[in-house]
């Protein structure tokens, strides 16, 4: 995960490090020890990684409806979505993963171990990350083609306006962050959490 926030921060400039509330050490380790205690924390997880994948899958279904109206060129499709859908396959993945881990005992509830386990998993989410600001462009460009396409109130919610669309494509790595932000996890000490 940290290695795509990067990417992102040296492709567009973002400062999200500063972005993030900030923590005394003392705080950060009692924050760290809660994820495993507190059930509510987890509750709250579980709740913000179903939102996300049924975010991803109403995008995923608007990138069906273009594809199958032919709305945009293959080479468009591709340069706006890339590979949306292993995205969300590997989402719909963690999510299992996730609340299998959820109906565990309590004091089994781990965050630290699952997110050990799925690392590499994440990696998938680079090329979409690496080709965020090209898909952004490609898709405001073409912001009318796909906003006149669409006619189910499903589908309209994401091309209400250029923003809406913008933040629903930018949902994945958004989310990489959330997770970044939910662990209390900053740059000086993430290395120090992978390690343990």
């Amino acid at each position: 995960m940290q290695r795509i926030i990067g990417l992102l921060d040296r492709s567009q400039n973002l400062d999200y490090e500063n972005s993030l509330p900030m923590r005394e050490p003392d705080e950060h380790n009692r924050d760290l020890m809660s994820l495993q205690a507190d059930h509510p924390i987890f509750e709250r997880f579980v709740r913000m990684e179903r939102i996300h994948v049924s975010q991803l899958e109403l995008l995923y279904s608007f990138k069906e409806h273009v594809v199958r109206n032919t709305v945009l060129s293959g080479d468009e499709i591709h340069n706006i979505f890339l590979n949306l859908d292993r995205v969300l396959d590997m989402h719909r993945r963690f999510l299992i993963a996730v609340e299998r881990m959820y109906s565990r005992p309590h004091q089994d509830e781990n965050l630290a171990d699952l997110f050990l386990t799925w690392m590499d998993s994440f990696s998938i989410i680079e090329p979409y990350a690496s080709n965020q600001a090209n898909s952004l462009r490609n898709a405001m460009q073409n912001y009318r083609k796909l906003q006149e396409s669409v006619s189910s109130p499903r589908s309209l919610r994401l091309v209400q306006h250029p923003d809406r669309l913008s933040s629903f494509l930018s949902e994945p790595i958004e989310h990489l962050k959330r997770y970044q932000w939910f662990l209390g996890v900053s740059d000086s000490n993430i290395k120090i959490f992978w390690s343990s």
